[in-house]
This record gives structure tokens, C-alpha cells and sequence, in this order.
């Protein structure tokens, strides 16, 4: 990799002010000139590769970014998803929000049936962004057992706030089918369609929820996932399709170019359209 001329210049002005901080302090402090600069000079190389390796990792992210939109990146995941093609028993199931959107694209390429998975996260106690756990339309659900012990929750409050999303999951649920018949995966091959997958704990729920539905064969389907992640999966499912496994991995909206929210709207037409 060519490193910009903007790089070069950083570094000529970091060493060259290391010299005059080199020479201020060796006045002060009982160890040589060459002593001190040794020192500044480490802690500045140390200073300059950081900055390297964050321009490393925005360029391997611009090269990489090939999704324009969800929909794009549902139409890419298709192609690698052609065995399925036309198959009645096969279903795209996208997991709500970002994933429907994926998801549709993905069962109108193939010309397959299509679905929506709802999960919900489980808060902590006076901290709902923190998640202990997940739940999704059956299943017991996915719990972090070490934070909720590490926490002290009670079974009480896990069994309320469980009660509570599930009845969410419920309404969403009928707001997204507007009194569409529900359908069966039972004997059926679902594609658990995300747009990408971070730490897994909604992709899991899923997966749970789909097996509990007594689905034949369960694929993952995303157009971007961390390796570690891909390789966890791999062990929960039939089969994982995986666009694009980048070694660095910030988020998964770093590898569109466009990807606002998806809106409840945004939903009930897509299902209204299938």
C-alpha cells in the first residue's frame, strides 16, 4: 500500500518537534539528551503506526464498502443463494428491522416465499440499552447468564420483562401481516436473512425460534459478518452464506453506502408487495 503524502508530513513534524521537546527536558530531568530523545522518539513511532494503522483500516473499509443500499446487497446474497432458486419449500425470512429489506430482495430475486423474524432485546434494570439477553417469536430465548449473574437480576424481573417483549413481538407482528395467514416452516428450508451480523445474539435467537418452529433445514445469509462470527454460526446451522468476511470489523453500516433506518412503513409494504 502506497502511504499518502500526508502521512510523511505528520511524521516529519512529529520527530522534528520530538527534537525540540528532547532538548527542553533533558535540562530538567537527571539522564542525558540521547536518553530523553530514545524515549520521545519510541513514544512517537508509537504515536505514528496508530495512525497508520487507522488509515490502513478506513482505506481497507472504502475498498471494501460494496453495498450501495440493502436492497443491492440482498441482490448480491442472491446469487450466491441460485440453488434455491424458484423453490416453493424454500423461505427468506429477514430479521426486523434491517434484514427485511435484504430479505425482499433476496425472495424476489429467487422468486421464493418471503417472511419477517422479530427480535427483542431484554434490558438490564435501570439500563435497558444494555442487553441481557434476546427473544424472537418462540423459543425460550438467548440470555447472557454471566451478566445477569454479575448484575444480580432477579428471575422475577427476567420473567416480567421477557412477558413484556414477547407481547411487543406480538403486536409487531400483527401490525407487519395486517391479518396475512401466518406461515408454516415446518419441513421448510428458511433463509435467516440479516444485513450483516456483529456479535450474533439476534442471528441466535433466530435460529432458535426457526428450530422451534420446526423448520427441515436452516441457512444463515448475510452480505457481511466478522470470520469469528461466521465460524459460530457454521455451528448452529445447515448451512452459512457470507458475502464478505473482513479480517477488521467496526460495524455493520460501515459497509454501505446508504443505510438509514428501516421503518415500520417500510415494512408493511414490503410483506403488502409479496
Amino acid at each position: 500500500m502506497v502511504v499518502p503524502q500526508k502521512a510523511f508530513a505528520f511524521r516529519r513534524e512529529l520527530f522534528t518537534l520530538t527534537q525540540s521537546i528532547a532538548v527542553v527536558l533533558s535540562i530538567f530531568l537527571p539522564v542525558g539528551l540521547d536518553a530523553v530523545r530514545r524515549f520521545l522518539i519510541g513514544f512517537c513511532k508509537n504515536i505514528y503506526i496508530r495512525k497508520r494503522q487507522i488509515h490502513v483500516l478506513s482505506c481497507e473499509i472504502r475498498r471494501f464498502m460494496i453495498f450501495q443500499n440493502r436492497t443491492e446487497a440482498g441482490k448480491e446474497l442472491a446469487k450466491k443463494l441460485s440453488s434455491y432458486q424458484g423453490k416453493e419449500e424454500v423461505i427468506a425470512v429477514g430479521l426486523a428491522r434491517g434484514g427485511v429489506v435484504v430479505a425482499a430482495s433476496v425472495a424476489e430475486t429467487l422468486n421464493i416465499s418471503f417472511d419477517v423474524m422479530i427480535v427483542r432485546k431484554i434490558g438490564a434494570p435501570d439500563n435497558p440499552e444494555l442487553a441481557l439477553g434476546a427473544i424472537a417469536e418462540k423459543g425460550r430465548g438467548v440470555f447472557n447468564d454471566e451478566l445477569i449473574a454479575l448484575l444480580g437480576v432477579s428471575k422475577e424481573y427476567l420473567k416480567k420483562e421477557t412477558e413484556k417483549q414477547r407481547e411487543i413481538v406480538k403486536s409487531r407482528k400483527q401490525l407487519y401481516m395486517k391479518g396475512r395467514e401466518v406461515v408454516d416452516f415446518t419441513g421448510k428450508t428458511i433463509l435467516l436473512v440479516d444485513d450483516g451480523i456483529a456479535t450474533g445474539a439476534s442471528m441466535k435467537v433466530s435460529i432458535e425460534s426457526a428450530r422451534e418452529q420446526n423448520a427441515g433445514k436452516i441457512v444463515v445469509a448475510v452480505p457481511v459478518a466478522p470470520p469469528e462470527t461466521i465460524d459460530a454460526m457454521a455451528l448452529l446451522v445447515d448451512e452459512v452464506v457470507c458475502l464478505f468476511q473482513p479480517s477488521s470489523f467496526l460495524a455493520v453500516g460501515a459497509f454501505y453506502r446508504e443505510f438509514g433506518q428501516v421503518t415500520d412503513g417500510e415494512i408493511v409494504e414490503l410483506i403488502r408487495k409479496k
